[in-house]
């Protein structure tokens, strides 16, 4: 693994991102000779007697960069280094005290935390996504990512009476596919509370050909966010068993997912939603959004980007249809249309994966 000391023998210059106690803590180890501590928001201060440097618009291959700011940031930060041409060996994060490269392999690391593995992966998948997309392909999602689109759809209905015709499952930690993430912020209590919180049905043949024809009604906003095809990489089928009330938990909490950001999400209620019935808030521009028809219909979101929450009624029953959706790409290890109820997103392969193993 890359600890401080490493990096000086792999670069002539080192950026400590972050005029954080951790950033200097990283800045003190590696020594001042050939390291600086960059912060645009701090640029020009100086603290004990070492200025903080402003971001550079290019950052030259011979330099390595430690992120070192909130780990909330990181994800952020590594998207601003993609625009200034950084590759992926040149980038580092912190993780508890020590330094690794978002590309080194940390699945079999005893020293690591399986939080900070997890944390360790979805940054090194961000990354990966990021940095498929074309220069302005990633200009128009960040332009974009915070709008949401809705439509009151409406189908035949047999298609809609095939949802009901579904066999439940329990939900397990283990149900994700070969080549995709899964959800590693649950344990075997959150696992219960699922099961709980949600009576989950097995997809079959007839809903993906209904998820299927949901995305169809959504490909030009697709494009909007990436003018590319656009994949369903899972689809699940579920209903909240418990009213608001009784057990906040998960999607039921203001949250924000962890996915890349290329990631898409589609819910479809094929009932009526509404605040007394059950609905899907966003909080965009300081405003809440509540999402509300008669007919029930579809929410597309990017939901790493939007905060959100799912509105439980007391009286209603609300089945979701959700579809994650990814822009085509050619080196995701693996796509299906139904990969699990634990499935997050399937995995790019990167240069710390090339024997395309499982990432447990």
């Amino acid at each position: 693994m890359a600890k401080h000391k490493g990096i000086n023998e792999l670069f002539s210059k080192i950026f400590v991102l972050g005029a954080t106690q951790k950033g200097f803590d990283v800045f003190s180890t590696i020594g001042n000779a050939k390291c600086a501590i960059v912060d645009n928001f701090k640029a020009g201060e100086v603290y004990n007697g070492v200025e903080i440097n402003a971001l550079p618009k290019h950052i030259n291959q011979d330099t390595g960069v430690v992120i070192a700011t909130s780990y909330g940031a990181y994800k952020t930060v590594i998207r601003q280094l993609i625009n200034r041409h950084c590759e992926i060996k040149q980038l580092f994060i912190l993780l508890g005290s020590d330094v690794y490269g978002l590309d080194e392999d940390l699945s079999c690391d005893e020293g690591v935390t399986i939080a900070e593995k997890s944390l360790h992966l979805s940054c090194s998948q961000e990354f990966l996504y990021f940095s498929a997309l074309t220069q302005h392909e990633r200009l128009t999602l960040e332009n974009n990512k915070t709008i949401p689109y809705f439509k009151a759809l409406r189908f035949d209905k047999k298609s809609v009476e095939s949802l009901t015709l579904l066999k439940k499952c329990q939900f397990s930690l283990l149900d994700f596919s070969r080549g995709y993430d899964g959800n590693h912020s649950l344990d075997s209590s959150s696992e219960k509370l699922m099961n709980e919180l949600f009576d989950f049905y097995t997809p079959n043949n007839a809903t993906i050909q209904l998820g299927i024809a949901i995305k169809e009604h959504f490909d030009e906003e697709l494009r909007r966010l990436v003018n590319r095809d656009w994949l369903i990489s899972n689809i699940r089928v579920f209903e909240y068993t418990v009213s608001q009330n009784s057990k906040l938990f998960g999607p039921l909490l203001w949250h924000i997912d962890g996915l890349p950001s290329s990631v898409v999400k589609i819910l479809y209620y094929p009932q009526p939603i509404g605040a007394l019935k059950g609905t899907t808030q966003l909080e965009t521009n300081g405003s809440v959004i509540t999402y509300e028809s008669e007919t029930g219909g579809a929410l597309m979101f990017c939901s790493n980007a939007i905060k959100h929450r799912a509105l439980i009624s007391d009286s209603y029953p609300r089945m979701t249809l959700e579809l994650t959706l990814v822009p085509l790409n050619s080196r995701y290890e693996n796509v299906t249309y139904v990969a699990g109820n634990n499935a997050t997103f399937p995995l790019i392969l990167g240069p710390q994966f090339t024997n395309k193993k499982r990432i447990e």
